[in-house]
Formats: structure tokens, sequence, C-alpha cells
């Protein structure tokens, strides 16, 4: 009887530990077994997780460099209208200058040939006035020469 007891304690610790060991459908299920799958399953979603992230980042940092690039070509734009006004300015200015240079020197040349050009009418009036004055005064002398007489 020892030995019957023995050989089914045996049995039935083999049996026990052999289904456990190796269960053949999931009705023996009790967690142990998927614990790697998890894991598994949770790097994978970590790493997408991650990926996604990246991606992310890539967009913002894609959207950064060409809102700065815009920035950048806005900023040239204005200098360069910037310049072009200035320019645009300073000719017209010039222009302005040349133009006033230009009225001086003529109104220059305008009295200088006034000055170097006898005024006739005026020259002849100043001389018949200028005749007028002498012939009153030789008359009023004229007058005095024969009252002493």
């Amino acid at each position: 009887m020892p030995i019957k007891l023995f050989i089914l304690a045996l049995s039935t610790a083999f049996l026990a530990v052999g289904c456990v060991a190796f269960p053949d459908d999931g009705s023996y299920y009790d967690g142990r077994y998927d614990r790697h799958d998890d894991r598994q399953e949770h790097r994978q979603q970590w790493e997408r997780d991650q990926q996604r992230q990246q991606w992310e980042r890539d967009r913002q940092r894609q959207q950064w460099e060409r809102d700065r690039q815009r920035q950048q070509w806005e900023r040239d734009r204005q200098r360069q209208q910037w310049e072009r006004d200035r320019d645009r300015q300073h000719q017209q200015s010039e222009h302005e200058r040349q133009k006033a240079i230009e009225w001086e020197r003529k109104k220059r040349e305008q009295t200088r040939d006034k000055l170097d050009k006898p005024d006739h009418k005026g020259w002849d009036q100043r001389r018949k006035e200028s005749d007028k004055r002498n012939n009153k005064y030789r008359q009023q002398w004229e007058k005095r020469d024969r009252k002493d007489d």
C-alpha cells in the first residue's frame, strides 16, 4: 500500500506540474504566460509614441524654418524697398538741386547781361534829363552874365 500511495502521489505531482508547465489551451490561464507579450506590446507602443513625437518635432522644426525663412524674405524685401525709395528720393532731391543751380546760373547770366548791355532807353532818358538840367543852369548863368554887364 505504501507503494501505491507513493506512485499515486508521484503521478499526481507529475501531472500537476506538466499541466501547469504546458497548458494545451487557455483554460488554465493565470496571466503569467502573457507577461512577456504585454512587455513587448508596451515597448512597441512606446516606440510608436516616440516615433510619432519625433515626427511632430520634425514637422514643428520644418514649420519654424519656413516661418523664419519667410520672415527673412520679408525683411529683405522691405530693406530693398527702403533702399529703392531712398535712392529715388536722393535722385529727386539731386534733380531739384540741379534745377535750382541752373535757375541761379541763368538769373546771374541775365543780371550780368543787363549790366553789360547799355540800356539805351534808360541811357537816353538820363542823358536828356542831364541835358535839360545843364541847359537850365546855362540859361541861369547867361542871365546873370547879362545882368552883370
